[in-house]
């Protein structure tokens, strides 16, 4: 499913079209991967959306605030155990800003 077959389509076709036939694709980009006892703690207090809520092998759509809530970046979380998930985001800088924060 690319882009360009989504032209001329309602949202909620988009919609359905995106929920029905979406394919994963590699960008280009690594995935960062956050790994620890205290890693859900850590990402809670980065991304908006309570972590906790992703459970082992799912993944969740997150955006990465700084604390007066400008945006970092965006991505999808996969949490593939307990205290391990890998983020893959879209653009932006993620690692260099974790290190230094």
């Amino acid at each position: 499913l690319a882009s360009a077959s989504l032209n001329n389509l309602s949202a909620d076709e988009v919609y359905w079209r995106v929920r029905q036939s979406v394919i994963l694709r590699h960008t280009g980009e690594l995935p960062l991967e956050i790994r620890g006892p205290d890693a859900e703690v850590l990402l809670n207090r980065v991304f908006t959306r309570d972590i906790a809520k992703n459970r082992v092998g799912r993944c969740s759509y997150q955006l990465a605030c700084y604390d007066h809530g400008g945006m970092i970046t965006d991505g999808v979380l996969v949490r593939l155990a307990e205290d391990r998930f890998w983020f893959g985001q879209a653009d932006g800088d993620l690692f260099s800003w974790l290190l230094a924060n």
